[in-house]
């Protein structure tokens, strides 16, 4: 049976190289990853505000000092890994939340307003630290605050756009509703955060967060004709509104 021709040595002669530097690239994204997590655990055991060294870190991933400089162009080059890193967590944390899949309307907006403060109380370095600069893959004039909530934004304006196509809504007046909730709910717990004695419980501000965020979406879907209960579900206020423009 014709196999075809025979393969050459010449074929195989680079084979070698290829497998090696496959494994190498692997091992320094192996190092370079572990660092990366090193910095990230020990930014979030530190006072805000307080630096963490390249020996520090290198001593947390098990390596010399001298592997930090082989695995990085510079010290910026590996603070913006980091906070892509921080800013990944925290906007998986965002989106795990804002499931339009679970829960009442409030519970969504609650639950997601309760979780952001968390995450931002139980990490307070990590939060100043998005604040000092930019990451690794987003707008350099931007930091990562400022990036964090773009995403935010971004998700929010799509799951709006879904639910506007679904009924049947012209969504371009509303494209700049999500930069008023997230700026809204941004502003409210970073003021509170601030106040070393805050008129209002943690509990409390959550609450009225989710009211005021609510208020706005409300005010939303009124401008568009719509009216929503916030003790109902996404999908159950898709089916009323659908039901009704059918009927008419």
């Amino acid at each position: 049976m014709d196999t075809g021709p025979a393969a050459s040595a010449d074929d195989f002669s680079g084979q070698p190289h290829r497998v090696h530097d496959a494994r190498w690239f692997e091992h320094n994204s192996a190092r370079r990853a572990h660092l990366v997590e090193a910095a990230v655990a020990l930014l979030d055991e530190q006072p805000v505000g307080r630096d963490v060294s390249v020996e520090e870190i290198a001593n947390r991933a098990g390596f010399a000092r001298s592997v930090f400089y082989r695995q990085f162009d510079s010290r910026d080059a590996f603070d913006c890994r980091v906070r892509a890193v921080i800013l990944d967590q925290c906007f998986e944390m965002y989106a795990t939340n804002l499931d339009f899949s679970t829960g009442s309307i409030d519970e969504i907006v609650t639950r997601t307003a309760g979780a952001l403060l968390a995450w931002r109380i139980d990490h307070p370095a990590w939060y100043a630290f998005l604040g000092t600069g930019p990451t690794d893959y987003d707008n350099p004039d931007l930091d990562a605050v400022q990036s964090l909530s773009r995403r935010f934004e971004t998700l929010i304006d799509v799951l709006l756009s879904e639910i506007a196509q679904l009924v049947g809504v012209d969504y371009e007046p509303l494209r700049t509703l999500p930069c008023a909730v997230v700026t809204m709910v941004d502003g409210t717990f970073t003021r509170w955060l601030s106040d070393p004695s805050p008129v209002r419980g943690r509990d409390q501000l959550v609450r009225d967060v989710a009211d005021y965020a609510w208020y706005l979406l409300d005010g939303a879907a009124q401008r568009s004709g719509l009216c929503a209960d916030r003790h109902q579900t996404v999908d159950e206020l898709i089916a009323e509104v659908s039901g009704s423009a059918s009927r008419q």
